[in-house]
């Protein structure tokens, strides 16, 4: 907020409005499949926003100086990315697997929560950051493309703790119903996970070849 991606209203305005407005494509896929069914009440579960940690509390520098904050946070980059908030988000999602989980897969509940998460996220992620930046309300990152926003909207499908939750308001929170949502919403954030990894990484890949050599994404 002090020097970075966030330090103006336009450079923060982007992040913002992608994260209100990838909420609702997801609520209304998941109305698509589930309109008229017990769990069509459960449209918020698939647009709920998750929460990360982050680094804060310790302050940076608005210079050009290296701060202290800008020297641990490669520190932590690892271990919290791939150590810290998968424990995290597993151990508060207690998912006990059973058999029906895999035919809740494909009910208007599962299809609905999946759909919702995978190419909601996306679409509403992509969409109205595009309208944003083209309206002038806000900013592209610094360095960023629209195949990285593409990218962002995509890895915005990945999910637990607060998708739970909201599926514990609704009726899907309801005897075994709920292990579906929960399965359902697991599967969900594998998917928009990879799906999102290979993207980007299939971009960075692209990015790294001479102008000549790229080909069109």
């Amino acid at each position: 907020m002090i020097e970075s991606e966030l330090s103006s209203f336009k450079k923060a305005s982007l992040p913002v409005l992608a994260a209100l407005d990838g909420a609702f494509p997801p609520a209304l896929i998941y109305l698509a499949f589930n309109m008229g069914t017990e769990t069509a009440d459960g449209w918020a579960i698939p647009m709920t926003t998750d929460i990360a940690f982050a680094l804060v509390i310790i302050p940076t520098t608005k210079d050009a100086t290296e701060s202290f904050l800008e020297k641990l946070e490669p520190y932590h980059l690892n271990p919290f990315s791939f150590a810290i908030m998968p424990i995290f988000a597993l151990a508060n999602t207690n998912i006990t697997f059973e058999p029906q989980m895999l035919s809740g897969l494909t009910s208007a509940l599962g299809s609905g929560i999946i759909a919702g998460r995978v190419t909601g996220k996306t679409v509403g992620v992509s969409l109205f950051s595009c309208i944003a930046v083209k309206l002038s309300v806000a900013t592209m990152p610094k360095h960023a493309t629209w195949r990285h926003i593409l990218g962002v909207g995509m890895l915005g499908g990945i999910g637990f703790t607060m998708l739970i939750f909201i599926a514990l308001l609704s009726s899907a929170g309801q005897g075994p119903i709920l292990s579906e949502a929960k399965f359902s919403i697991l599967t969900a954030s594998v998917i928009s996970g990879l799906v999102g990894y290979f993207w980007l990484r299939k971009v960075k890949s692209q990015l790294d070849k001479p102008e000549s050599e790229r080909s069109t994404l």
